[in-house]
């Protein structure tokens, strides 16, 4: 049949195709384009076809573009799979011969990554790579914009594509161009003032591992000291705000270990927090002091007796006024495990704070000098000291009676219960032989401190020792955070059922699912879908 003839509409459209891909200036037969964007409208198998020709021959139409947009927009949203997986090709295709749309079909794709089909999915995905490639300040910029405005599906599922594909290729991507690392950041920022737990710490993960953060963990430091919100709302009472500054100096360590100089957090934690310590529930006093314990020996503050004197005024508050004959002080040795050692760690550099507290000279090179009132102070510390080692004697005795029982008593019927005991016991006595070093480093005829002293070193109970593989008991009265939560939050890749496998092997088998995406197709995602503020939003490991 003639062109214009009735015909099957299949060969229609492969005549129509022919036009175009013969014709020397295919810019004069609009006509024919229009023909193809109308079979779109059609069957399932025009529908297929014309996705495929509109983004073949789109270039040369540019007066038809937001038409052909349109039609592959609407096939983007059709029942079977095999066409919306031709116009999600369409999409990146018309990317590159438009560039000036290319935002704004970024934007559409990151919508369509909630796809539940997984070839769907991987070419959307595909799609989305291949237009970082081409402009990826752009497609960063559509990411973004959803992670910021979308709901909560469009949200998780950008963020989950920029943790898994765009960082995956960063080297290739990112890296080389300090202004999309620098776009990326401010980006970045932007979205910190509403995060949860998991996605803090995808973002942290993000930027630390950018060119422009490389050696400049102060900066990173100061993002997680922000995120904590201790000094703008920080509540004693209120279970989510704890747990937020736990999670967040949880998140700081490695910075610390890293070289990162506080001149923010601790000092936060010490004019915030530590004055309310007593209002705190027991796992989040215990939580905060051994974090502060661990990041002790790398801290530079400013004002470190901003910090020093609480844990100073903490620590005695522990140990009683005076002995009590035939009993253990009710002591919390673990607690003061994890003072004493800050005390140590700090004073180890500033000796002078540690000499106004409780006049305690610490080294022959020491500028200071006693007068009646510091030897008074040295005297009660002192005393302190005596009566906390006395008492851990006590303790240690207790310890390992209890031990040599558990030992004797054991059976094959408990064995897991009673070597939790055992492991409980093992744990207290770790404990209280590093209380004891660090006492009797304090009460030598020349005190000295660890840091200082080349006998000085030792391994907080908590930590595993060298060589150790096994985890230990988290505390010796109650259990400390879930240990899960030290690893850093992965996304669970959920696989629905319909996704399990095709009898058939192949896309192109009938498949009609009820669409429940609905694309936005304005330039920019759509405006007030805010989201809650930080302060409300949990702060939880949402994956």
């Amino acid at each position: 049949a003639e062109y214009g003839e009735e015909m099957d509409p299949i060969a229609e459209l492969y005549k129509q195709s022919e036009i175009l891909e013969t014709a020397q200036n295919k810019s004069e037969h609009a006509a024919v384009y229009k023909e193809i964007l109308e079979a779109a409208k059609k069957g399932p198998q025009e529908k297929k076809l014309a996705a495929q020709f509109i983004a073949k021959y789109f270039k040369h139409f540019p007066e038809l573009h937001e038409s052909a947009i349109e039609v592959l927009l609407d096939l983007c949203e059709e029942p079977e799979m095999a066409t919306r997986v031709h116009a999600i090709r369409g999409v990146a295709s018309v990317s590159k011969d438009a560039p000036e749309e290319l935002p704004r079909m970024a934007d559409i794709l990151v919508q369509l990554l909630q796809a539940e089909e997984l070839l769907e999915l991987d070419t959307v995905k595909h799609a989305l790579e291949s237009l970082l490639r081409a402009d990826a300040r752009g497609t960063l910029g559509a990411l973004f914009g959803r992670i910021l405005e979308g709901g909560d599906a469009q949200r998780e599922k950008a963020i989950q594509f920029l943790r898994d594909k765009v960082m995956l290729n960063a080297k290739e991507l990112i890296h080389p161009y300090k202004e999309v690392e620098e776009y990326l950041h401010e980006q970045i920022k932007k979205v910190l003032d509403d995060v949860n737990e998991g996605e803090f710490r995808i973002f942290l993960n993000i930027l630390s591992n950018l060119k422009i953060f490389e050696g400049n963990n102060n900066h990173l430091l100061e993002l997680v000291a922000d995120q904590a919100g201790v000094a703008a709302s920080f509540q004693p009472d209120k279970t989510d705000s704890v747990e937020r500054l736990i999670s967040c100096l949880k998140i700081a360590v490695p910075f610390y270990k890293n070289g990162a100089t506080d001149t923010k957090f601790l000092g936060q934690i010490a004019t915030h927090v530590l004055p309310v310590f007593d209002k705190l529930e027991e796992a989040h006093k215990l939580s905060l002091l051994k974090l502060i314990a661990e990041v002790s020996p790398y801290c530079k503050i400013e004002d470190p007796k901003l910090i020093m004197e609480p844990i100073y005024n903490l620590f005695k508050a522990q140990i009683p006024n005076k002995p009590i004959e035939g009993d253990t002080p009710k002591i919390n040795f673990t607690y003061v495990e994890c003072l004493l050692y800050i005390l140590h760690q700090l004073a180890s550099k500033y000796t002078s704070v540690l000499f106004s507290l409780c006049g305690m000279i610490v080294s022959s090179n020491s500028k200071d000098s006693a007068d009646d009132q510091s030897k008074a102070k040295h005297e009660d510390f002192k005393s302190s000291l005596e009566l906390l080692e006395r008492s851990t004697q006590l303790y240690v005795k207790r310890l390992n009676q209890t031990l040599s029982d558990l030992k004797q008593t054991r059976n094959t019927t408990e064995q897991k219960e009673q070597q939790s005991k055992i492991d409980k016991v093992n744990l207290a006595l770790s404990t209280t032989k590093n209380i004891r070093t660090m006492v009797q480093l304090l009460l030598k005829r020349e005190p000295s401190l660890l840091g200082i002293s080349r006998e000085g070193s030792l391994v907080l109970s908590w930590q595993p020792h060298e060589g150790q593989t096994n985890k230990r008991p988290a505390d010796l009265k109650s259990q400390d955070t879930n240990p899960r939560d030290k690893k850093k939050p992965k996304f669970e890749h959920y696989v629905p059922p319909n996704r399990r496998g095709n009898s058939s092997g192949s896309f192109l088998s009938s498949q009609n699912v009820q669409r429940k995406i609905r694309i936005s197709r304005g330039p920019k995602p759509n405006r007030g879908r805010g989201r809650t503020t930080y302060q409300n939003r949990r702060w939880v490991n949402k994956w």
